[in-house]
């Protein structure tokens, strides 16, 4: 019976730890005092200090609510440090000014976090005006003093309107003078009267705004004359050979027999029979009968021949493909297209010459020459020089993305140029001052030089 009642007895406390080992939702207060549960606990919590090295805060100071998070969020993630229990959690850094919440904030410490990052911009932000103070006060100690009346608008109009005026100028000489050689001449000399004009006019002490003009039409002038001499390097690079295959004649079903003399206003010459699926006749280029002329570089020779052609003690050459840096002294041609057996036509170079409308003339005539004499061949009066590609369309785009290119690289450069010129004039006044006796613009660099030697 005392077993049996026992066993009753217990039955409740086997069911909770049948459900729960771990006592973990065990509500029920302990019927023992903290006294008896730990003996030597008030004594130790008196002499321990409160913010010991292993125990910074007591148990009992942790409200139910907290401990109730701990156990559904044992990192605490999820909670807002706030008040007096964001001083009681952990802090990863070692300053007490900033918060801890486990390291989040603190992370923004961390160098590469994004809070790093957006604290280095603000700063870099905060300290600009002061860089650009610097900077400028760097910039009058190199200089001098400068003339103490110029204003930063003026500065502005002094750099871009010589800018404006020469990539116009630029332009003409790039685009018009494809379609007119004599407007582009005519605009030229207008523009130049212009700038001349406007110089005329500073000696009334006339003024654009707070610009004055002779520096203006000085620099526009100047402008002027070096975009007319840039343009016209540029349309013998770049341009002239891009026009003329934008305006040359494009004919197809020819063969390496066909008289070149027939084409010459031609800027594209197809060899490609499309019907047949290949070149017309069997034309193709050469390698083993090509040649080499090096001077600095290899310039290179193949002729297009079929074998029809090829039949016979001398054979005569209409068209040559031509290359730079594609070959070797005694042969080898491997220029564009050469090697490829689908490739079937020739972009006609003007003038000879590669990569320019009479470029290296003399070179590819020596090479020519030299083929002639290794080779037995002979150039047909009038024989053409082509690139021999796959797609003609192709290199179209290569030159004119090269045109392109050459246009913004000088506009750059000018900008750069007139941007140094016009903003020393701007600094010391030029046009506005005069450049020697009192108060002029080598007046202040007389003082300072005094002023050291008497140092």
């Amino acid at each position: 019976m005392r077993r049996q009642d026992s066993v009753q007895d217990r039955s409740p406390m086997h069911s909770r730890v049948a459900n729960d080992p771990f006592l973990v939702h065990n509500q029920t207060p302990s019927r023992r005092t903290a006294a008896e549960e730990q003996p030597f606990a008030s004594h130790a919590m008196s002499t321990m200090p409160a913010d010991g090295p292993f125990t910074s805060h007591s148990v009992s100071t942790i409200p139910r609510s907290e401990m109730a998070n701990v156990r559904n969020d044992p990192f605490l993630t999820h909670v807002a440090a706030t008040g007096a229990n964001s001083a009681q959690l952990p802090r990863i850094s070692g300053q007490s000014g900033q918060r801890g919440s486990f390291g989040i904030d603190s992370m923004n410490s961390i160098p590469g976090s994004a809070g790093s990052l957006r604290r280095r911009n603000e700063y870099g932000y905060e300290k600009a005006p002061s860089y650009s103070r610097n900077f400028t006060e760097t910039a009058g100690a190199l200089l001098g003093p400068g003339d103490p009346d110029r204003v930063p608008a003026g500065r502005g109009i002094l750099v871009l309107v010589p800018w404006l005026t020469f990539m116009w100028t630029l332009l003409i000489w790039l685009l018009l003078r494809h379609y007119s050689p004599s407007a582009c001449f005519l605009l030229t000399v207008l523009i130049a009267g212009a700038c001349c004009v406007m110089m005329q006019l500073s000696n009334s002490k006339n003024t654009w705004g707070s610009t004055p003009l002779f520096p203006l039409g000085f620099f526009c002038l100047l402008a002027v004359v070096s975009a007319s001499r840039v343009g016209d390097a540029g349309w013998h690079s770049h341009w002239r050979q891009y026009w003329w295959t934008q305006t040359g004649s494009r004919v197809e079903g020819n063969s390496a027999s066909t008289p070149a003399a027939g084409h010459v206003d031609s800027s594209v010459i197809g060899f490609w029979d499309l019907e047949k699926g290949g070149t017309v006749n069997g034309t193709y280029v050469d390698d083993l009968r090509s040649a080499g002329f090096k001077n600095e570089h290899h310039f290179c020779v193949a002729p297009i021949i079929s074998p029809e052609t090829a039949d016979g003690g001398l054979i005569r050459v209409n068209y040559w493909a031509v290359g730079i840096d594609c070959c070797q002294r005694s042969g080898s041609f491997q220029c564009d297209d050469s090697r490829d057996f689908e490739a079937g036509y020739g972009v006609v170079q003007m003038n000879g010459g590669f990569p320019c409308p009479n470029c290296n003339l003399d070179e590819f005539r020596s090479a020519i020459r030299k083929a002639e004499a290794l080779h037995g061949l002979v150039s047909a009066p009038g024989a053409l020089f082509v690139r021999w590609v796959r797609n003609p369309v192709m290199v179209e785009a290569v030159d004119l993305m090269k045109a392109i290119l050459f246009i913004f690289s000088v506009g750059f450069i000018a900008f750069v140029v007139l941007w140094i010129l016009s903003y020393l004039a701007w600094y010391y006044g030029f046009g506005r001052r005069s450049m020697f006796g009192p108060g002029g613009i080598l007046d202040g660099f007389q003082d300072s030089s005094r002023q050291k030697l008497l140092a």
